[in-house]
Order: structure tokens, then C-alpha cells, then sequence
């Protein structure tokens, strides 16, 4: 990191800190999530104490968060609940069928959660932002308001905490949701995911969201930072890549200082920035995540990728590098959508990395120890 850049970024901060209108603070009476009474060990012991207890291999299985087929819990996650003490599970509309059948189907994912040791209940999340990404369109669900259409703090409250109320209702505990990309290029793939108007506009919206989202008792997860290129690649199937300099990179940032201060976790996108890092996209530099989030923007939270089978990321490595870096790099969980035997080498590949130190143990105990600490403040234990 350059002197230069450094000077410009301190610059950027003093304006972002001391303004009014872009980023709004946020005081909540956080309302947990029952997850059950055999899952006591986050309640009656410190998160250091549950720490000293787990092997590596329970300690990455935290790191993983994995979907699946089908509309009940199947072969792959159900070994990976029992025998890797898996960190979550994401659902997708080929996972739901109706109301009923997905609150079974999460309730039977975290009692296989329940009977195992230590017994560490799952993040269940989901893509529900509203409009063309609403993974949930079955009765009873009704809060599908798309981002384009807020326009106000007020509404993006309303909506997140609608939204989220009905989430957690079903017993979703995490929203892939709200989307933070400042985006004015109508040929973006985001276009039609983004809230309307300037960085201040993004940031103000952004920010009643994850108010409303919070006092529902979900998790909201703003993303993608540091925000996609306003380009039409998608990077599900290739790379973004900007020539954007820092002080922009950083001014497009502003939006997730909410979700800084909030220690809300963030998702980091896979996209190129070389002006910042020639080396490394987003998602696996320790730049972007190490150096500016959590070291100059002092993120306390959890850091999650995006999913690692997108184009953007997996046209260019291989699984056990994708993994490497973005342990290296300072993500917290690792996102695996829909493809076993992927997810099941790169835990494989961090195991044997931690026990023959290339990875640092270390790294791994301070990523368990953020997730741990973020269930504790969400769930809530009978």
C-alpha cells in the first residue's frame, strides 16, 4: 500500500465520518433467534472456551457455508452436518416448495445441527432482496419490494423489517440482502437490483434496511463490496474488471459504513480492481480485505464471499487456490452453492494447509472466533 494511497484514503475517511446525509448511525434492541435448548455451548460458555475445544477440522467446517439439492436435507449436507460441523447452509427456490415444507426443512436441518457435538446451530440463509431476486415466492410471503422502487430511509426500514420478520418466521436467520453496489449503467446485470440515485442515496437506503432487517431478529449481509464496476459483465460468467483509481473505489465504499459500524457482515464480490491490486480480484486480496476493510475501515465482522463457483472467480483457479487466497486474503466464511465435491476439496485442501502450516491456525481461530460471536448475538437460546 502506498504512502499516496494512504494519504487520499484518510482524506476520503474524514469526509465519509463527519457527513450527514450519506451515512446514517444505527441504535437497535436486536431481537434474537430460537434456535433450540440443546444448543447451549454458545450460551454458557465464552466464545475462547468453545474455541480450545474444537479440532481444525470442526473449526474450518464453521468457515463453510454450502447449498444443495432437493427440498430435503440430502446425502452431502447431511454428512457435512455430521461429520465437519458445517457453519451454514444456503437455500435457493429449488430447495422451497411452500411455506410448511420449508419450515420443516429448516428445522430438520438444525436439529442434525442439535445432535451433533458441539452442537453449533447453522446460518440459514437466503437471496431474498426483493424484485428479479426473491428466491421465496410462496404463500405467505409477501414483502418482495424491489430496491429500484425505495426511496427513502423510512421505506427501506419498512421493507427490511417486513421482509425480515417474515424470514425469520420460516426460520431463515441470514439475508443475503441489502445490495449496495452503486450501479447507473442500465446495461448492468445489478441494474435492476440497486437502490436509485448517488453514493449518499445508496447510503441512506442501504442503512434503513439494515435497521429494519435487525430489529426483525434476521442477519442482514450487505454486499457486494467494494461495490461492482458499473459495467455490463456478469460475473457469473466472467470477470469485472475497472480502471477506476482509489479515491473512487473508495467513495463507492460509503455505503457499507453502516454495516461497518454495525459489525453486520459483509460479502465481498469477485471483481478486478488493478489500479488497487493488479493481482488479486476482490474476493481473494488481502488488500481489499485485510488491509482496507478491517484494517483502515476497522471491521469487526464477519466477511463472506461470494459464491466461489462463480465464472468471475473459477474460470481463472483452481478450487484449492480459490480456497487458499481467500483464507489468506481474511474472508471469515467461504460460499460453495452447488457443487459437492468442490466444497468437499477445498475443506480438504484448508485441513491438511493448516496442519502442515501454510495456512496459520491462527487465522482460522480468528474467523471461528467472529462466527461464533455472531451467532451468540443473533440466536437466542430456551
Amino acid at each position: 500500500m502506498t504512502r499516496k494511497f494512504i494519504l487520499k484514503f484518510s482524506v476520503i475517511l474524514l469526509i465519509i465520518v463527519f457527513s450527514t446525509t450519506a451515512i446514517i448511525f444505527i441504535t437497535h434492541n436486536n431481537k434474537p433467534i430460537k434456535n433450540g435448548e440443546n444448543c447451549i455451548s454458545l450460551e454458557n460458555n465464552s466464545l475462547e472456551e468453545i474455541l480450545s475445544q474444537l479440532s481444525i477440522e470442526q473449526k474450518v467446517g464453521q468457515m463453510f457455508m454450502i447449498g444443495f439439492w432437493g427440498t430435503e436435507p440430502d446425502y452431502y449436507v447431511t454428512k457435512w452436518i455430521n461429520e465437519r460441523n458445517l457453519g451454514g447452509v444456503i437455500l435457493f427456490s429449488y430447495n422451497i416448495k411452500d411455506k410448511e415444507q420449508v419450515k420443516t426443512l429448516i428445522e430438520n436441518l438444525q436439529e442434525l445441527s442439535k445432535q451433533t457435538e458441539p452442537a453449533i446451530p447453522l446460518f440459514i440463509a437466503v437471496d431474498q432482496e426483493g424484485g428479479v431476486v426473491s428466491r421465496l415466492k410462496v404463500d405467505g410471503v409477501s414483502e418482495l419490494t424491489d430496491q429500484p422502487s425505495i426511496n427513502s430511509f423510512d421505506v427501506a426500514y419498512s421493507v427490511g423489517k417486513r421482509r425480515g420478520s417474515e424470514l425469520v418466521e420460516l426460520g431463515f436467520n441470514m439475508n443475503f440482502s441489502p445490495v449496495l453496489d452503486v450501479i447507473k449503467n442500465e446495461n448492468s446485470v445489478l441494474y435492476d437490483r440497486v437502490f436509485r440515485g448517488d453514493v449518499g442515496d445508496v447510503s441512506t437506503f442501504g442503512s434503513g434496511m439494515i435497521k429494519g432487517y435487525i430489529e426483525s431478529g434476521i442477519i442482514p449481509v450487505s454486499k457486494h463490496y467494494p461495490s461492482y464496476p458499473d459495467t455490463g459483465v456478469d460475473p457469473h460468467n466472467d470477470l469485472p474488471t475497472s480502471q477506476l483509481v482509489s479515491d473512487d473505489i473508495l467513495m463507492n465504499v460509503t455505503p457499507f459504513q453502516t454495516a461497518i459500524n454495525e459489525n453486520i457482515p459483509i460479502m465481498v464480490g469477485h471483481m478486478l480492481y488493478p489500479n488497487v491490486d493488479k493481482n488479486n480480484i476482490t474476493s481473494l486480496s488481502k488488500i481489499f480485505i485485510t488491509d482496507m476493510l478491517r484494517d483502515q475501515l476497522n471491521f469487526k465482522g464477519v466477511v463472506i464471499t461470494d459464491d466461489l463457483e462463480m465464472g468471475a472467480i473459477e474460470n481463472n483457479l483452481s478450487t484449492e487456490e480459490i480456497v487458499k487466497q481467500a483464507i489468506l486474503a481474511g474472508n471469515d466464511i467461504l460460499l460453495f452453492t452447488s457443487t459437492p465435491q468442490k466444497y468437499a476439496d477445498g475443506y480438504d485442501y484448508i485441513v491438511n494447509a493448516v496442519k502442515n502450516g501454510e495456512i496459520p491456525e491462527s487465522l482460522i481461530d480468528e474467523s471461528v472466533l467472529r462466527i461464533l460471536s455472531l451467532k451468540k448475538r443473533f440466536f437466542y437460546f430456551e
